[in-house]
């Protein structure tokens, strides 16, 4: 796993006392400090992506185990295939193109959950604005 980077760089926003108000509001109400608050914002604007919490994270850690169990499992299984251990038969071809089509089902999943949260948060911003 990647080592956690360092937050050191600060990032000054000035705001009117409503709208500080309006966004420490929507802050509390989703259980993040105003800091956290920004951050996440800042990622989805900057394409980085969203920041998942709750259940959400929950499943995207799940997801992301089960697809490296299977990176371990797929390594294993070319490595005994390039020693001769295994045959390339058309039964294990069809069960890694079944996984491999798996892989690709968790990344489009991880893709549109990316894409809906970037969606709600331009809307979010946009309705600020009007």
């Amino acid at each position: 796993m990647a080592a956690k980077e360092t937050r050191k760089d600060l990032v000054a926003v000035r705001l009117q006392p409503s709208e500080k108000a309006h966004f420490s509001a929507v802050c509390e109400a989703h259980g993040v400090t105003m800091s956290e608050g920004f951050r996440r914002l800042a990622r989805a604007a900057g394409g980085l992506g969203p920041t998942f919490d709750g259940e959400a994270k929950a499943a995207i850690e799940e997801l992301s185990a089960q697809t490296r169990a299977v990176g371990v499992n797929l390594n294993q299984i070319a490595r005994a295939m390039n020693q001769g251990l295994v045959p390339a038969d058309a039964t294990l071809r069809k069960v890694l193109e079944d996984i491999a089509e798996t892989i690709d089902g968790y990344d489009d999943l991880f893709v549109s959950m990316c894409a809906r949260s970037r969606r709600l948060a331009v809307k979010a911003i946009k309705d600020e604005q009007a």
